[in-house]
C-alpha cells in the first residue's frame, strides 16, 4: 500500500517524540505521505570584479574565509581578467638570495636621454635598458661583475652620482659614468660573419668565441653613441696571440690606445680606452654603429670564449673607513645632505662627494645595536629610518625616536626590509613584524591585506597571502609590494589602490610559486603612457607596464597581450553559504550544488576555463568539462560524486597552453553564478487521537511541539524507514481533515522541513 512503511511502522522520531505519519495521503503527492525533493533555488553570483584580492566587493559580508587570485587582474570594475604578461625581456639566469631586498635605481644618459635601470643583487650589477634600436620593446640586460661584494641596502643619487651600499665588508662605491648599453657584438672569421649580440648580452649565457685565427676580427658597437670600455666575463683563457684594438675614424680603422684588463682575453676584466675625437660610425654586417674591433697577432693556439661582454660603467670605492648599509638624501635647512646608515645603528651625514671617512661628519644614534638599520628614505617633512623591529623619525640634528610603540609581534615574519614614502608626502610605508603599516603624519595605521576583516587561511590550500612578510614596496598612483607567504610557498606582487581614509585596497597581481621575488622598480617617468615596472625574480628581469593612473592594467594602452603561456591562472571565489531570494545566507542547510553559469569573451583552446569548487573546506574538484568558447555557458557538478555540500568555494582556473598569444581580445570573465537547491523533507502528520505508547495523541499538543520546533535549530530526526537525519522545520500547516475507512474524522497537518 502507498506510504505504508517499515522500521517504525508510518512512525517518524521528531527531538525524541514519536508522530504518526498519515496513510494514502497527500497534498501534492497522491498516495505518500513521506518524501524527499528540491525545495528553494539559493544563488551566489558575481558580476562586479573590482573588489580586492580578487573578491568582488559586496556590500554586506558574504564570505567565511577569503578570496584571492594568481595571475588574475580583478581591479577593473564589471570584470576578471588575466594578470599582465610580461611586455618583453631579454637575458637570462641572474643569480638572486632568497628573501633579500635588491637595489634598483634608474639613471638617463646624459647625452641621448636614454632611460637605464639598474639591479644589484649579490656581486652583480644588472643594467637594463628598454629599447635596443632594433627590437622595439625589448629589454636589454648586461651586469657588471662587482668582485666579492654584494649589493645591499639602498642606492642614492646626490649631486650628480649614485651611491651604491656593498655587502662584503659594508663598503660602498660611486657610480660616476652611465654607458651605453651594447647594441652589437659581431665575430668574423675571415669570411663570414657570426652575431654573438644576445649570448653577449646575456647573464651567463652561452660562451662564444672573441677571436681565433690570424684574419679574424672582433666588433663591439652601440648605435647611438661613443663608449669609453668593455666588461668581459672569460670562460676560456686564450693562448698563443695578443690583441691589438681599432676604431672607425670616418675613413680607416685606426689603431686605439687601450688599457686591457684581461690581458688578451686570459682573464675577467676590463678594456677601457679615451674616447677618439674622430670616432665615426660605420656599418658593419649591415648595421650602422660607433664600433671597436679586435686583432689578433696571429693565430691562438686556445681560441678565447667569453659569456658576456658588454659595455661597462665607471665606479668608484670608498675607502676601507667609509661603510654603507643603506643611503638616503636628507635635507638639512637649505643644504641636501647624502645619509650613511653604517655600524648597525648609527647615521652619519656629508654635504661633499663622501668618498673618504673624513667626508662625513659624526654619526648618530638611532636606537641600540640589538636591531640593524635596514633601510632610510626621506618624507616630507624629514627623514625615517627602519629597523629590524620598528620605524625612527630622524632629523639631521640627531634626534631619532620610535614610531611604533609596540615591539615585535608573533604570528608575522616581518623583518623591517620593506620601506618606501609618497612623493611630496609626509607618508612612510613600512612593513612591522606585525604587518605593513603606513606613517602618515604623527598617525599610524596597518594597510597590509592581513587587515582585511575576512582574511583566514584556506583549508587544503598551500600559498595563500596570509601572514607574510613585504620584502620591497614600491608607489606609483598605487603601492606595489613583493611579498613572501607565510609557508613559504608562493612569493606574489601584491597591488594596493588607496581609497578613502588612506586604507589599502589590495589585488593580487602576479604570483611565483618557484622563484623569489627580489626586488620591485617603478620608473616614475612616463614610458608612452603610462610607467615602467621591474621585477626580478629569480631567473630574470622581466618587465611590466603600468596605466597612466599607476593601476596595473595597461592592456587599453598597449597591445601587449595577457597573462603568460603555459601557467595556471586561478580566481578563488569567496566562501558562499549561497543566499535566498531576500537576501538570507544559508550557511547550515546542505544543498544539492547546481548549475554553474558563465558569461566570458577572449576564450579559445588555448585559454580554456575550467570552473571548480572546494566544498566545505575540502580539495578542489572539477565542475565538468572546460569551457572554450567566449558568451555564455553552463556548467553542473556530476550527481552523486561532488554535488552537495554546506559552503562552497568555487574557483575559476584558465591554464594557458604553450600556444597561448592572444592577438587583440584577452580572456575575461563578466559574470559568474552558482545556483544550489536546498534538499527538502514533505510529510504528513495523522493528528488523530490515540492511546499508544511513546506517541502524541493530541491535535493541539502535536501543532504546539512542531511549531515550536519551526525555524529553531536543526532536529535529530528518524524517517519511517529508520535513517537518521538533521533536519529544521520550516512550515506547519493545516491539512482539511479527511475522514478514514471507518468514516472517523483525520486531522491532518502539512510539515515541511529543510535538510540540515
Amino acid at each position: 500500500m502507498p506510504g505504508t512503511s517499515t522500521g517504525l511502522e508510518n512512525d517518524v522520531v521528531i527531538a525524541g517524540v514519536r508522530y504518526v505519519v498519515a496513510r494514502n495521503v497527500s497534498r501534492d503527492r497522491p498516495g505518500l505521505a513521506w518524501w524527499r525533493g528540491d525545495g528553494e533555488v539559493v544563488t551566489a553570483e558575481w558580476d562586479d570584479w573590482s573588489g580586492g584580492m580578487g573578491e568582488t566587493q559586496r556590500v554586506a559580508p558574504d564570505s567565511n574565509g577569503y578570496a584571492y587570485t594568481v595571475n588574475w587582474d580583478c581591479n577593473l570594475k564589471g570584470l576578471a581578467r588575466l594578470a599582465p604578461a610580461k611586455y618583453a625581456v631579454q637575458g637570462t639566469t641572474i643569480s638572486i638570495a632568497a628573501n633579500i631586498a635588491s637595489t634598483f635605481f634608474q639613471e638617463v644618459h646624459a647625452t641621448g636621454g636614454t632611460i637605464f635601470y639598474y639591479f644589484g643583487q649579490q656581486n652583480i650589477l644588472y643594467k637594463i635598458q628598454d629599447v635596443d634600436g632594433t627590437s622595439t620593446g625589448t629589454v636589454i640586460v648586461q651586469r657588471r661583475n662587482m668582485g666579492a661584494n654584494a649589493l645591499i641596502g639602498t642606492a642614492a643619487r646626490f649631486e650628480g652620482k649614485w651611491y651604491i651600499p656593498l655587502g662584503a665588508s659594508v663598503l660602498f662605491v660611486e657610480l660616476t659614468t652611465i654607458a651605453p648599453p651594447l647594441t652589437r657584438q659581431f665575430y668574423n672569421n675571415g669570411t663570414t660573419f657570426t652575431d654573438n649580440t644576445s649570448a653577449a648580452r646575456q647573464v651567463g649565457g652561452t660562451a662564444f668565441t672573441l677571436l681565433s685565427g690570424a684574419s679574424d676580427f672582433a666588433y663591439w658597437g652601440v648605435t647611438t653613441y661613443t663608449f669609453t670600455r668593455l666588461g668581459f666575463d672569460i670562460v676560456t683563457a686564450g693562448d698563443g696571440a695578443t690583441v691589438s684594438w681599432q676604431y672607425w675614424n670616418g675613413a680607416a680603422w685606426t689603431a686605439l690606445t687601450v688599457t686591457d684588463g684581461t690581458t688578451n682575453f686570459t682573464v675577467d676584466g676590463e678594456v677601457s680606452w679615451t674616447a677618439p675625437v674622430d670616432w665615426a660610425s660605420t656599418t658593419v654586417n649591415g648595421v650602422a654603429a660607433f664600433y671597436v674591433r679586435a686583432v689578433p697577432s696571429g693565430v691562438f693556439g686556445t681560441a678565447p670564449t667569453a659569456a658576456w661582454a658588454s659595455t661597462a660603467d665607471t665606479y668608484t670605492n670608498a675607502d676601507a673607513g667609509s661603510f654603507a648599509l643603506d643611503f638616503a638624501v636628507v635635507q638639512d635647512g637649505a643644504t641636501a645632505r647624502l645619509a650613511r646608515a653604517y655600524s648597525t645603528n648609527l647615521v652619519a651625514m656629508a654635504a661633499t662627494a663622501p668618498l673618504t671617512s673624513g667626508s662625513w661628519g659624526s654619526g648618530f644614534e638611532v636606537g641600540d645595536t640589538t636591531q640593524a638599520i635596514t633601510g632610510m628614505a626621506s618624507t616630507a617633512t624629514g627623514q625615517v629610518v627602519a629597523k629590524a623591529d620598528n620605524l625612527w623619525i630622524f632629523s639631521p640634528v640627531g634626534a631619532a625616536y620610535e614610531v611604533f610603540p609596540f615591539k615585535p609581534g608573533t604570528g608575522y615574519s616581518g623583518n623591517g626590509i620593506a620601506l618606501t614614502t609618497l612623493p611630496g608626502q609626509d607618508v612612510a610605508i613600512y612593513n612591522h613584524t606585525s604587518g605593513l603599516w603606513a606613517m602618515v603624519g604623527e598617525a599610524v595605521r596597518p594597510i597590509g591585506p592581513d587587515t582585511l576583516p575576512t582574511l583566514l587561511e584556506i583549508p587544503n590550500l598551500t600559498g595563500e597571502p596570509f601572514r607574510g612578510s613585504h620584502y620591497q614596496v614600491s608607489f606609483y598612483g598605487w603601492l606595489y609590494s613583493s611579498y613572501e607567504t607565510n609557508d613559504s610557498q608562493r612569493t606574489f606582487i601584491l597591488a594596493g589602490k588607496i581609497i578613502p581614509g588612506f586604507t589599502f585596497l589590495w589585488h593580487t597581481l602576479l604570483a611565483y610559486s618557484t622563484e623569489d621575488v627580489a626586488g620591485i622598480y617603478i620608473n616614475q617617468t612616463a614610458f608612452l603612457a603610462g610607467a615602467t615596472f621591474f621585477v626580478a625574480t629569480g631567473s630574470e628581469i622581466r618587465r611590466y607596464v603600468l596605466g597612466p593612473d599607476g593601476s596595473p592594467d595597461a592592456s587599453s594602452f598597449f597591445n601587449a597581450g595577457r597573462g603568460t603561456a603555459s601557467t595556471t591562472h586561478q580566481l578563488f571565489l569567496p566562501e558562499v553559504p549561497f543566499y535566498r531570494g531576500n537576501g538570507e545566507p544559508v550557511w547550515d542547510r546542505l544543498k544539492t550544488l547546481r548549475a554553474c553559469k558563465v558569461l566570458a569573451r577572449g576564450l579559445d583552446t588555448t585559454s580554456p576555463l575550467q570552473v571548480q569548487v572546494m566544498r566545505d573546506g575540502g580539495a578542489i574538484e572539477n565542475i565538468g568539462a572546460t569551457i572554450t568558447a567566449a558568451g555564455y555557458s553552463e556548467r553542473a557538478p556530476t550527481v552523486g560524486t561532488n554535488d552537495t555540500a554546506r559552503l562552497a568555494r568555487y574557483v575559476l582556473d584558465i591554464t594557458t597552453t604553450a600556444a597561448y598569444a592572444p592577438a587583440s581580445s584577452d580572456p575575461q570573465v563578466l559574470r559568474f553564478e552558482a545556483q544550489a537547491v536546498l534538499q527538502e523533507v514533505h510529510f504528513i502528520i495523522d493528528c488523530t487521537a490515540t492511546v499508544e505508547a511513546g506517541r502524541v495523541s493530541d491535535y493541539k499538543t502535536i501543532r504546539d511541539n512542531l511549531e515550536n520546533l519551526r525555524g529553531g535549530a536543526g532536529q535529530t530526526v528518524t524517517d519511517p524507514d529508520g535513517e537518521s537525519l538533521t533536519m529544521t522545520i520550516t512550515r506547519v500547516s493545516d491539512l482539511q481533515s479527511v475522514p478514514d475507512e471507518m468514516g472517523n474524522v483525520a486531522w491532518l497537518l502539512d510539515v515541511v522541513a529543510e535538510v540540515n
